[in-house]
């Protein structure tokens, strides 16, 4: 039987094949995935690390009488102040120096990076370490090996060629979501400690701490905090500057958020962005009206955010968190693929996501089975699925004769039908290494933001896990005659 999972995994295959090839040959665009061919190669490792080694207040005496190699044309700086990152040359050595606006990185977050030397091999050994500890903790999560084949996904090679520290952040932070709730003590703590460090990390996660309000853990809480509080300031002592290095971070992330929401690759601005890129307006700098439509974008999400808090649904909860954070690049979606893994593997609330699907599936049910009021023996039943079987649903609806209940029925089961075929396909763009170029440009990072919010959208009107849906449309209507009697008291008001 082919497998919502081995769908998925068939498909990866092979369109990360086709992708290979084609990058290969030089054939299709296909190059496009990396921005501008490579130029940004490894950027996020070299920002960091030089953060470590230059400090987030800057020292702009040790760059004295450097020059700048653009373009093969080097340039000689009088102003020594670098807004931006890049690669300098005092004519012997090549340096590469974060530009203030850079110097953004949460100090914890980038301890991990010390031990790798600040060199193009460092930079390779840090991404393919730190991409397997991200797949050995989702390979946990599932107690599968499936998760690996992730690592042909777009976000996956995308991080790859840039090596952000989000492969840590969302490792923990998967974690986080599938032991949160757990039934054992031990991994409830282990999980707010995970949100401690992904959250210590990338600030971001945090966010996903709002699940706590939905069921109050005590013990998990104060240690998620505790543990917050030590991993993003106690390491600011150890620095050379102290504390001044914590407020320069912060101005540095001020200064570059008002920049940086105009290449987002998550949200409403990067729409816009496209637009005006097909039709040949300027994106380098903040355009009229931007900002209000990315403040826009961002309360949405945390308007999404709070939905998927209340549910407990943890792609809204992901979704609405890159959303509220403005900024994300391409590799945030590797926060959404903890979340693809935990669905595909039903472990959610210490009870499986099928069956706690079943009782959504089992409410729209209640609205539409009349068994009870009918005398004859075409009237609507459904059995829910699970470990255990459930008795039927008892639930009438006034005015409502069995043919149209079961017209409306079948209705129910086709659309639930569709919608795990669209978010299937959905997923698959996401993920999709495969490229579309137009005008030059790779619009995966398009394609993968409309995929998202398709996603959302979904899930905001049917609610649930829609890799579960086919549990409901095979759900079986049946007649009286045909059921096997059951002895059971169950009656909804």
């Amino acid at each position: 039987m082919l497998t919502r999972r081995k769908i998925i995994g068939y498909s990866l295959i092979v369109l990360f094949t086709v992708w290979a090839v084609c990058a290969a040959l030089g054939v299709m665009g296909q190059h496009k995935l990396f921005y501008e061919q490579g130029k940004e190669e490894l950027s996020d490792f070299w920002m960091p690390r030089m953060c470590l080694e230059q400090g987030y207040v800057g020292h702009p005496e040790k760059y004295a009488g450097l020059t700048f190699a653009k373009d093969g044309r080097p340039v000689e700086i009088d102003d020594i102040d670098v807004p931006w990152s890049d690669w300098y040359t005092d004519g012997e050595k090549t340096w590469f120096i974060t530009g203030w606006r850079d110097r953004v990185y949460p100090l914890f977050g980038i301890l991990p990076l010390k031990p790798f030397p600040a060199t193009r091999l460092g930079g390779y050994m840090w991404t393919s370490l730190a991409g397997i500890v991200l797949l050995a903790f989702l390979c946990l999560i599932a107690k599968s090996w499936w998760p690996l084949v992730l690592g042909l996904s777009m976000p996956f090679i995308f991080n790859f060629e840039r090596g952000n520290t989000t492969w840590l952040s969302a490792a923990f932070l998967g974690m986080f979501l599938a032991w949160w709730d757990d039934e054992k003590e031990w991994k409830r703590l282990v999980a707010a400690a995970c949100l401690a460090v992904a959250g210590a990390m990338k600030v971001t996660p945090f966010a996903m701490g709002a699940i706590y309000f939905t069921k109050w853990r005590w013990r998990s809480v104060l240690l998620c905090g505790f543990l917050s509080i030590a991993f993003v300031f106690v390491p600011w002592f150890f620095v050379q500057d102290g504390m001044a290095e914590l407020s320069a971070m912060v101005r540095n992330a001020a200064a570059q958020s008002q920049f940086m929401q105009r290449a987002s690759d998550v949200g409403l601005v990067q729409l816009w962005r496209t637009f005006r890129i097909v039709t040949g307006q300027c994106v380098q700098e903040v355009w009229p009206g931007m900002k209000a439509v990315a403040i826009l974008s961002q309360l949405i999400g945390v308007a999404v955010l709070v939905v998927g808090a209340k549910r407990r649904d943890y792609l809204l909860m992901v979704g609405g968190m890159l959303w509220a954070a403005g900024n994300m690049y391409y590799y945030a979606m590797l926060y959404l693929l903890p979340v693809l893994v935990i669905e595909l593997f039903s472990r959610v609330d210490g009870l499986t996501q099928r069956r706690r699907d079943a009782e959504c599936a089992e409410m729209v049910g209640r609205r539409l089975c009349v068994e009870n009021r009918f005398q004859d023996d075409t009237c609507a039943g459904i059995y829910s699925w699970g470990p255990a079987p459930r008795p039927p649903i008892q639930q009438a609806l006034p005015r409502s004769g069995p043919k149209n209940t079961l017209r409306t029925l079948r209705l129910c089961v086709s659309a639930l039908k569709n919608t795990e075929t669209l978010s299937l396909l959905l997923w698959l763009a996401l993920l999709s290494p495969l490229q579309v170029v137009v005008l030059g440009h790779s619009a995966n990072q398009v394609i993968g933001n409309v995929a998202l919010m398709g996603l959302m959208g979904i899930r905001l009107m049917v609610g649930g896990n829609c890799f579960a849906a086919p549990a409901f449309a095979e759900a079986t209507v049946v007649k009286k005659s045909e059921r096997a009697p059951r002895d059971f008291n169950h009656e909804i008001h």
